[in-house]
């Protein structure tokens, strides 16, 4: 039976295959749980609205309902398209709480803000909050929402959340709770991405929704085997910024030879052409930047 948006029931009484490959589909492990190809439609102000764009697009889909909570969810895999198949695995939980708009960017990652509209505004790092909150994620919410959105990041959501791995950015939007798993420079892999979206759901909906304060999360096994999947050797990094500097390059100079030559054919004065070429030359250096927002080059795990 496949999910729907009205928080239907499916059946499903299993977590991901703990034995999976690492480089399974995400269909291979989610389908033993009763998960559909597709994703839900109808979603509130997120980065989603704009996942289907020149700048990024959709790989993977799956949808069904969560094991535990019996919450529908539904996960994308999103590929960046301008930063050298940077790849995103997210995953959105329906929830019957509504929540003020909420974004949480890992510092570590220094992503998701980002990705994010225009309309947030950062919470002032003066503010006390549990745990030393604010060394770990900066807080962005709708302008005017500061009192709500601080009431629900209670002391235990905020110490649960400080304990998720590092690749992890959460966003709250009306009734959904977005959790994003950033692969950085390593190549995505199924298991262990699957793996830490459907814990990092379960304690938040025991926190966010149920308010049950789950006791325990990730295990060290897991961890250790998350952050060496994970980790990125300095080789790596040097070959990925090189990449992405050709990669830039072909952009902008393509368009600038590609434009100017046009110009200077058709132009039978020296000076005439110069100025021609200096102008398309600041038009490249505009279109470039304008190419590369939002999908800046980000650090590394």
């Amino acid at each position: 039976m496949a999910p729907n948006i009205n928080n239907t029931p499916v059946t499903s009484s299993s977590t991901p295959a703990t034995q999976a490959p690492s480089n399974s589909s995400l269909q291979a492990i989610l389908g033993p749980l009763g998960w559909q190809p597709g994703y839900y439609r109808k979603r509130p102000p997120s980065i989603l609205k704009n996942v289907q764009s020149s700048a990024r697009g959709i790989d993977e889909a799956a949808m069904g309902v969560l094991p535990v909570s019996q919450l529908q969810a539904d996960i994308l895999t999103i590929n960046e398209v301008y930063e050298m198949n940077r790849k995103t695995r997210v995953m959105r939980i329906i929830t019957p709480k509504v929540f003020p708009r909420i974004v949480l960017n890992r510092r570590a990652n220094n992503t998701l803000k980002n990705d994010t509209v225009d309309d947030l505004v950062a919470l002032p790092s003066d503010y006390k909050l549990e745990g030393d909150f604010h060394s770990y994620f900066e807080i962005m919410y709708e302008k005017g929402t500061e009192q709500a959105s601080l009431a629900v990041l209670t002391p235990d959501v905020m110490r649960t959340l400080i304990n998720l791995p590092q690749n992890i950015d959460i966003e709250l939007s009306k009734s959904s709770i977005f959790i994003y798993f950033r692969a950085g420079m390593a190549p995505l892999d199924a298991y262990y991405s699957t793996h830490v979206l459907f814990i990092t759901a379960d304690l938040l909906t025991k926190e966010l929704v149920n308010k049950t304060h789950p006791a325990a999360g990730f295990s060290d096994e897991f961890m250790r085997g998350l952050t060496k999947a994970y980790t990125v050797s300095g080789g790596t990094k040097a070959k990925y910024y090189l990449g992405e500097f050709v990669l830039s390059s072909v952009f902008y100079w393509g368009a600038v030879l590609w434009l100017g030559s046009g110009l200077l054919r058709s132009s039978s004065e020296t000076l005439r052409a110069g100025t021609g070429l200096a102008m398309l030359l600041g038009y490249g250096l505009v279109t470039f930047f304008l190419i590369r927002r939002g999908v800046r080059m980000r650090s590394a795990q």
